[in-house]
């Protein structure tokens, strides 16, 4: 029955082309600063299909001033569609976790939020999800991600906000690529 649900959802077009039904109407022409309001409001009146279109929205438009609140929702795991449930499905970097895929379309902006959260105490998924959005943000130069983070690091005073952000900038390393390892390595120290 979910299977048949699920397919109901799509539309065909006139030109025969398939279409998905927005996975949430009440939200469909929310201005990004309702879409922040909706994520940062009551859980209980939040549906999974709004959360992940919320967190979807704010991402494609690349709403900067929402990174504190896609930081709260990086352990938000949407559920799988109809295509991805079964054996053989492989989960992607950030595809089943929609903010760290908005706040990755953020970019730059988000770095510091994201460095933040990594100074603090925060269950394991959040601080892969977190420190996988660094690197990925910062794709075009690794060092620049294991610079920032090291630099973080030395700007602690909390010795274990200062260990933490030391164990991003060194799993950081281990993400570079081979080629740039050895500076990434140099940038850590």
């Amino acid at each position: 029955m979910p299977k048949i649900r699920a397919l109901a959802t799509l539309l065909v077009t006139a030109a025969g082309a398939i279409i998905a039904e927005p996975k949430c109407p009440r939200l469909a022409d929310a201005e990004p600063s309702a879409l922040v309001s909706y994520l940062d409001g009551s859980m209980a009146s939040q549906t999974p299909a709004c959360v992940e279109y919320a967190i979807g929205q704010l991402g494609e438009r690349r709403y900067g001033p929402a990174a504190d609140t896609l930081i709260r929702h990086l352990g938000f795991r949407r559920e799988p569609d109809f295509w991805e449930k079964g054996e053989d499905v492989v989960e992607l970097q950030h595809e089943w976790y929609p903010a760290a895929t908005a706040l990755f379309q953020i970019g730059k902006p988000a770095l510091q939020p994201l460095i933040d959260l990594l100074g603090t105490e925060t269950p394991p998924v959040v601080r892969a999800k977190a420190l996988q959005t660094v690197v990925d943000i910062c794709r075009d130069d690794f060092v620049s991600a294991v610079k920032l983070l090291r630099a973080a690091a030395a700007k602690q005073e909390d010795s274990a906000a200062k260990t933490r952000l030391l164990d991003a900038a060194g799993r950081a390393v281990q993400m570079c690529p081979r080629g740039l390892r050895p500076q990434c390595e140099d940038a850590l120290r």
